[in-house]
């Protein structure tokens, strides 16, 4: 949900130097890339909310989870940008600021910022969109967080079925958090039953989704690559 996809030329530099551990490397490319864009196109630009962005990302790939959400939290303030691709942008880094939110356990917080993320969502896409149903799907993890199985396994059916019946590939982003959830919940049913049935594209998004979740559960383990959330 926090990434964007493809990331930008320097974030795509900063995460392969994180994969090697480079991490001082790491943050001084997309650091440099957001004092240009404040040269360039000055304080309170999106081009510079952008750039703090992957500042952020790249904290969160570092395990650096409380400096990502500040930063996210910077990148999300100011006016509401007037174009919808900017407005996009603006919807990832909110989605940002709740998954470090989440990370830290600040669970009431990650909820709230999580709502506005799917109030957003419908508002920017259409409430029968893609973006919107997959909106759930971080919810659902939230509640799976905080202990509440039955209610996150409804959000995540939900976010299931709404892209399983738009045939949309975000729903690589439902089926992890729906199989855990259905785990969580004592639920005998596999979850990944209609996994055969996917498009060979959607099933390798949803492996990366899969492993990129079980990471995220573990704060310790690296992820496992970049994956897209709410765009469309």
């Amino acid at each position: 949900m926090w990434m964007t996809d493809p990331p930008s030329a320097a974030l795509a530099e900063a995460l392969k130097l994180v994969a090697a551990g480079k991490t001082g490397e790491a943050e001084m490319v997309v650091k440099k890339a957001a004092m240009e864009a404040k040269n360039r196109h000055g304080s309170g630009s999106h081009p510079l909310a952008c750039a703090y962005a992957d500042i952020a990302r790249v904290h969160l790939q570092m395990g650096e989870t409380q400096k990502a959400a500040v930063e996210f939290q910077h990148a999300s303030k100011g006016p509401l940008p007037p174009e919808p691709a900017e407005r996009a942008d603006r919807l990832r880094f909110m989605y940002g600021f709740g998954e470090a939110l989440l990370r830290l356990a600040k669970f009431d917080e990650a909820e709230k910022v999580l709502k506005q993320c799917e109030v957003f969502a419908k508002n920017l896409h259409g409430p029968a969109s893609p973006a919107a149903g997959a909106a759930k799907a971080p919810l659902a993890r939230l509640l799976l967080n905080s202990g509440k199985p039955a209610e996150a396994l409804k959000l995540a059916q939900e976010a299931f079925d709404a892209l399983w019946a738009l045939g949309d590939p975000l729903i690589a982003e439902a089926f992890p958090v729906r199989a855990e959830a259905l785990k969580a919940a004592g639920r005998a049913e596999s979850a990944f039953a209609d996994l055969p049935d996917l498009p060979d594209e959607f099933a390798a998004k949803t492996a990366r989704a899969v492993l990129a979740h079980q990471a995220a559960r573990d704060p310790f383990a690296p992820l496992s690559g970049a994956h897209a959330w709410p765009t469309s």
